[in-house]
């Protein structure tokens, strides 16, 4: 058990370590068994594994999943992407310190997925998280009473986008946040796939 806890510290900590995936294999097993029961639960909890070609494409669809800041080095949500290499070759990168969502309380993955963002031809990985925050609003009772700056919880949304880096001699194992302000603040407390594609359009034209 020691010796498989060290090997999963190792697959989150050091960059571009080398895996092979079994012949037939899903990605969500693949991804899955680099892990120990309580971090599969946990991955599986905040988001399912997701396979799809996006950035670089050439040798195939990239695997992804979300680990929760409990078991991220850095104490903030990561997310571990599976590289193809061809002949079922992985190599792991990371998508370091992504930015809470809410007031550091419990935060989920809603939504997952790609969108040419920039306009390059290629497409961007983009996810919507949800958490809450503290708030306060008075809250009037049956009998007309009313409880002024009642603390409750209130649910927000953030959109956050990644692309692979990617310079004149091609794409490298590294991906960069997009926060243009313009489109981030068009962007914000949107639930859903559609609304964010819908602005991303609206701001093409």
């Amino acid at each position: 058990m020691s010796q498989l806890l060290v090997y999963v510290f190792c697959l989150l900590t050091i960059p571009l370590s080398t895996l092979e995936r079994k012949a037939g294999e899903s990605a969500e097993d693949f991804v899955l068994r680099q892990f120990v029961e309580d971090q599969q639960r946990a991955i599986l909890n905040l988001h399912p594994i997701i396979e799809y070609a996006w950035g670089d494409t050439q040798k195939g669809k990239k695997v992804l999943c979300f680990v929760p800041p409990k078991f991220s080095p850095t104490g903030m949500m990561q997310a571990k992407v599976f590289l193809p290499q061809g002949n079922q070759q992985y190599k792991v990168a990371s998508i370091d310190k992504i930015l809470f969502t809410g007031g550091g309380g419990p935060e989920q993955v809603i939504t997952v997925f790609f969108e040419d963002v920039d306009g390059n031809g290629d497409k961007e990985l983009l996810f919507i998280k949800t958490g809450s925050v503290k708030d306060y609003q008075d809250i009037e009772a049956e009998d007309g009473s009313v409880w002024k700056n009642a603390p409750y919880r209130r649910r927000v949304y953030d959109t956050f986008i990644y692309r692979q880096k990617k310079d004149q001699n091609g794409y490298s194992p590294a991906f960069e946040a997009i926060t243009w302000p313009y489109l981030l603040e068009r962007l914000a407390g949107l639930q859903t796939a559609s609304a964010v594609r819908q602005v991303i359009k609206e701001l093409k034209n």
